[in-house]
C-alpha cells in the first residue's frame, strides 16, 4: 500500500526546496502573533508550534518572548510527523544555544495531557492534509483538549480558497539556493475540493518526484469545525500584516480561543 503523501514529501530535501520559506517570514507571523490584542497569552505561558517543521517559527517564538523581557520567558515546544524536519530543528536550536523540546507525533492524536498549553500554532498550510475530512476536524478538536481552559488560543494559518482559485499558477520554475531547479506543477481537483502540487527536481543525477495534496477549507467550514471542537473566533485576518480577511487575502488566518466548561 502506497504511504500518505505527507508521510514521504518532508525528507531530506525539505530545506532545500522550501529555503525560500526563512527567518524573515517567520519573525513577521511571531512578530504579529504575540502582540497582545492578537493572543494576550500570560508570561511564562507554554505554546506548541503544531507542525513545526524545521522549527524557525519555534526558534522565533523563543526569541521573541525572551527579547521581550517576559518574564519568565515563553516557553516552546514544537511536534512533527517528519524525523528529517525535526533533526533539522534540534540543530537550529543548538546553535541559537535555545532549549525548544520536540516532539514526533501525528496532529490527529496529541501526546500530551489534557490544558498543557496556553497556545497552540498552526502555520504555514499545515492543515487539510488528510483525505476523510472528519480526520482533518480532529485537529481542531485534539488542539481544543490540550488547551488551558478558558483562554487558551489557537491559530490556523491556511490558504484562502477563493484567492488560490483566482491566482493559482498551474506551473512554474525556480533554482533553490543550493542550485537545484525545481520544477512545480499545481491543479484544482474540484471533486476531492483539494488544491495539488506535483515537484520535480534532480539532485545528485538523481531525479525526484514530490507530491503535496491538501484540501481547501472555505470560510463558514473552518468556523464549523472549530465550533464542534469548542472553540470560538476572535479574530480573523488576511496576512500577518494584520489586514482584514477577504476573497482577496492571501492567506486565511484565524485565531480561536477556548471557553470555561466547554468542549
Amino acid at each position: 500500500m502506497k504511504a500518505p503523501w505527507y508521510e514521504t514529501a518532508f525528507g531530506p530535501h525539505y530545506a532545500d526546496i522550501y529555503g525560500h520559506r526563512d527567518r524573515r517570514d517567520a519573525q513577521q507571523a511571531i512578530a504579529f502573533l504575540t502582540r497582545k490584542s492578537v493572543t494576550p497569552v500570560p508570561p511564562g505561558a507554554l505554546a506548541l508550534d503544531l507542525c513545526c517543521g524545521e522549527g524557525r517559527h519555534s526558534i522565533e517564538l523563543l526569541r521573541v518572548s525572551s527579547g521581550n523581557g517576559l518574564k519568565p520567558a515563553l516557553r516552546t515546544v514544537g511536534m512533527d510527523l517528519s524525523p528529517d524536519l525535526l533533526r533539522n530543528a534540534a540543530e537550529s536550536a543548538a546553535r541559537e544555544n535555545m532549549t525548544l523540546p520536540l516532539v514526533r507525533g501525528d496532529m490527529r492524536l496529541l501526546p500530551f495531557r489534557d490544558g498543557t498549553f496556553h497556545l497552540v500554532l498552526n502555520l504555514f498550510t499545515s492543515f487539510g492534509y488528510f483525505e476523510d475530512d472528519e480526520q482533518n476536524e480532529s485537529v481542531f478538536h485534539e488542539a481544543a483538549r490540550v488547551l488551558k481552559r478558558p483562554s487558551g488560543y489557537l491559530v490556523l494559518d491556511h490558504i484562502n480558497p477563493p484567492w488560490l482559485r483566482q491566482n493559482l499558477q498551474p506551473e512554474t520554475e525556480r533554482v533553490t539556493a543550493r542550485g537545484t531547479r525545481v520544477r512545480e506543477t499545481r491543479w484544482l481537483d474540484p471533486d476531492r475540493r483539494r488544491v495539488e502540487k506535483r515537484m520535480e527536481f534532480k539532485v545528485g543525477g538523481r531525479e525526484h518526484c514530490l507530491r503535496e495534496s491538501v484540501r481547501l477549507y472555505e470560510n463558514d467550514e473552518v468556523l464549523a469545525m472549530a465550533g464542534r471542537a469548542g472553540l470560538s473566533l476572535v479574530a480573523a485576518y488576511g496576512g500577518f500584516d494584520g489586514s482584514a480577511l477577504t476573497e482577496a487575502s492571501p492567506r486565511a488566518i484565524h485565531v480561536f480561543r477556548t471557553e470555561s466548561g466547554v468542549g
